[in-house]
Formats: structure tokens, C-alpha cells, sequence
């Protein structure tokens, strides 16, 4: 449970919030609220069914195709590089 807050961090960097709302907002420009909180509630709701998946199915695809935890360190680094 000590990783939970970098879990978290991590998880909000590459969700990117701060980035997503003008995005958003100009996406739902013109339309009411009722819609926006629906589009709202059902992108979150398919980011965390997605999350869930990667986060349970991740260790067996792991194990499964022998993969390194330093080259998932190295990717993910990468990634992180590249999407700041």
C-alpha cells in the first residue's frame, strides 16, 4: 500500500486532467449540461474498465511473454518522455 501515492501520481500525469478540460469543453461546446455529464461519466467510466484490464491482466501477459521488469521500466520512461 506504500506505492499507492506513486501509482497515483503516475496515473494522473499521464491522464493529464489539467489538459483534458479545455479539450473537453470545446468538444461539447453547444451542447447541454445532461449531455456533457453523460459524456463525461462514460469516458471516465471506459478509462478506469480500461486501467482495471491493464492492471489485472498485466502481470500474466508479463509472465507470459517473459518480459523484463527493466525493459517495462525502460518503456514506460520512454513514454513518459515522450507524452511531456
Amino acid at each position: 500500500m506504500d506505492r499507492l501515492p506513486f501509482i497515483l501520481t503516475i496515473f494522473i500525469m499521464l491522464l493529464g486532467p489539467i489538459r483534458l478540460i479545455p479539450a473537453f469543453a470545446k468538444i461539447t461546446k453547444g451542447y447541454d449540461g445532461a449531455f456533457k455529464r453523460q459524456a463525461a461519466i462514460r469516458g471516465s467510466v471506459i478509462a478506469v474498465a480500461i486501467g482495471l484490464f491493464v492492471a489485472l491482466s498485466g502481470h500474466g501477459l508479463v509472465e507470459k511473454y517473459e518480459v523484463s521488469i527493466n525493459s517495462l521500466q525502460i518503456a514506460g520512461g520512454l513514454i513518459l518522455l515522450i507524452s511531456a
